[in-house]
């Protein structure tokens, strides 16, 4: 646990760990073969990417006084998404499944920052990208159901 961060550090943490997430994309669109996985990598990370610039365009004046939030958890990013475990040839489940533990672990992390945090607008704002990363996370499962439907049906 960290202690006393404020939203800045909090919001600069966020972009890095979407960046992150667009690293792992761009690694995984370079590895992978099969057709059908290079497609759902490109669906999901168009749809990232669209995140990535809401999270990157937030400005913290907008949101009042920068408040000290106590107990802040830390997310140990090299940790939930490391590149080098993956095998990228089949994609499939093994990069599937770490990118939604990845964008599950951020939005827990968002959901305890909002419970944390007492400015209102601020408490606002991380509810907000709770809501974000849960309508991201429905979209990719639907994506990733599709195509698991689209595979045990064509082949």
């Amino acid at each position: 646990m960290a202690s006393y961060k404020d939203l800045k550090s909090l919001m600069l943490m966020a972009v890095k760990w979407e960046q992150r997430l667009t690293e792992f994309y761009e690694q995984a669109e370079n590895a992978v073969t099969f057709d059908g996985s290079i497609e759902i990598l490109a669906m999901l990370k168009k749809n990232h990417d669209s995140v990535l610039k809401i999270v990157s365009d937030i400005k913290i004046e907008d949101y009042g006084s920068d408040e000290w939030i106590k107990s802040s958890p830390e997310i140990d990013v090299e940790r939930i998404l490391t590149l080098t475990e993956v095998d990228f040839r089949p994609c499939g489940p093994e990069i599937t499944s770490h990118i939604l533990e990845f964008e599950e672990n951020v939005r827990d992390f968002y959901r305890t920052i909002a419970d944390k945090i007492v400015s209102i607008s601020e408490k606002e704002l991380f509810q907000s990208l709770v809501a974000l990363k849960e309508k991201q996370l429905f979209e990719m499962n639907r994506l990733l159901g599709q195509h698991e439907y689209f595979e045990k049906h064509t082949n």
